[in-house]
């Protein structure tokens, strides 16, 4: 038997670049049904935001290795990740420069979270060339 995989929704802040993310994720729970607390998520959101002179979006795709720890009876879990992320951003324009740059990034995600039932509420932080730190609230399917 495969792994259970459940699909849902995501939003959240980043910093450096400082932005609003969302968009959705899927969870592959009971990888390959060997580990009972081993789950697969991967995500892909879409960021905004803007400085004084730069108005730009990301795309953020990653996928985190979670290790789920049962800590209370009622179905508190929390989980260490760790990840791999693809990371694009788009600056459109700087005025009074000519500032449109497209970059495409590659780096490593490390953090934690706390999950009950459908909720969740990550902290991530980037290593390489990925957003510093991101916090992001979950809710799956």
């Amino acid at each position: 038997k495969a792994a259970d995989i459940d699909f849902g929704v995501r939003a959240g802040l980043s910093s450096d670049p400082e932005d609003f993310h969302f968009g959705g994720h899927l969870l592959m729970n009971e990888l390959f049904n060997q580990v009972h607390a081993l789950v697969l998520e991967t995500a892909a959101t879409v960021g905004v935001g803007d400085t004084d002179l730069v108005d730009y979006w990301t795309i953020r795709i990653n996928g985190n290795l979670e290790y789920e720890f049962v800590v209370s009876d009622k179905g508190i879990m929390l989980f260490p990740l760790a990840g791999l992320g693809i990371y694009f951003v788009n600056f459109d324009s700087c005025e009074p420069f000519d500032c449109d740059t497209t970059e495409t990034e590659l780096g490593l995600n490390l953090g934690g979270g706390i999950r009950y039932r459908k909720l969740a509420l990550e902290m991530v932080l980037g290593l390489g060339d990925l957003p510093d730190f991101a916090l992001t609230g979950s809710f799956t399917f």
